[in-house]
C-alpha cells in the first residue's frame, strides 16, 4: 500500500500525542483540568471584570458538574459566587441547576452566614434572588436543605 504524505504526516502526530501523553503522565484530558484549575483561581480572587471564557462554555459541556468541581467553588469570592449563579442559572435546566445550588450556592450561603454571625453577604443575597428564576431549582436545591431537622440555624432566624 502506497503512503501518502497526509497519512505519513498523521501517524507521525499521532506518535508525537501518544509520547507525550506517556512523557507527562496525563491524558489529553489533563489540559481541560488544568484549565479549570486557573478558572478557580481567578474566582477565589474575583471582584468584577469579564469572566473567563472557559467559565462562560461550562454549562453547555455534557460533565459540567465534574469540570465545575476542579474549580473548587468552596474558595471562591462572593462576587464569583453571583457572577456564576446568573450564568448557570440562565444556561441550564432546572435539574441541572438544583445540582449548582446544592453544591455550590447553598454552602457558600450557609459558611458565609457561619462566619458573620448569621448576616449574608450582599453578593450571596442578589445570587439567592437570581436562584429565584427557576423557582423549582430553588426550593429543592436551596430552601427544602434549609428546613431539613438537623440544619444549624443562625441566631437571627426566629423559631
Amino acid at each position: 500500500m502506497r503512503r501518502t504524505k497526509g497519512r505519513q504526516i498523521r501517524e507521525r502526530v499521532s506518535t508525537q500525542r501518544s509520547s507525550r501523553c506517556t512523557r507527562s503522565g496525563s491524558s489529553p484530558r489533563s489540559g481541560l483540568d488544568r484549565t479549570n484549575y486557573r478558572v478557580g483561581f481567578l474566582l477565589s480572587r474575583y471582584k468584577s471584570g469579564p469572566l473567563p471564557k472557559a467559565l462562560k462554555i461550562l454549562p453547555s459541556l455534557p460533565h459540567w458538574a465534574q469540570l465545575l468541581a476542579l474549580t473548587e467553588p468552596t474558595k471562591w469570592t462572593p462576587h464569583a459566587t453571583f457572577a456564576c449563579t446568573k450564568i448557570f442559572v440562565s444556561n441550564l435546566k432546572p435539574t441541572e441547576v438544583r445540582v449548582f445550588l446544592e453544591g455550590v450556592l447553598l454552602d457558600a450561603c450557609r459558611e458565609n452566614m457561619r462566619e458573620n454571625f448569621g448576616k449574608l453577604n450582599v453578593h450571596l443575597y442578589e445570587a439567592l434572588k437570581k436562584a429565584l428564576y427557576k423557582p423549582a431549582a430553588f426550593f429543592k436545591g436551596i430552601l427544602f436543605p434549609l428546613c431539613e431537622v438537623g440544619t444549624p440555624r443562625p441566631r437571627s432566624i426566629p423559631r
